[in-house]
């Protein structure tokens, strides 16, 4: 018997994250900041964007979803304030 192939929804979901609750999701963005610091020429390191958002300096928000409808993807977006 074939599986069943999954329906992917062509739609994105914006989770902001509030600075005072960075460590619940600190270990799901950490990598994907430190690769977009490091794509930037590192402009600054880790531990001060990491300090800059608990304060809410930055926002960040996680998206998840899909805008394809070919695969689920995972991304975060840092705002600069």
């Amino acid at each position: 018997m074939k599986p069943e192939k999954k329906q992917i929804k062509k739609e994105v979901g914006v989770l902001p994250i509030d600075g005072r609750k960075l460590n619940e999701y600190w270990s799901l963005v950490e990598f994907m900041l430190r690769e977009g610091l490091k794509y930037d020429g590192n402009p600054m390191n880790i531990e001060d964007l990491k300090e800059g958002i608990e304060q809410g300096a930055y926002q960040l928000f996680m998206m998840f979803g899909s805008d394809d409808v070919r695969s689920t993807k995972c991304s975060v977006y840092l705002s600069l304030e």
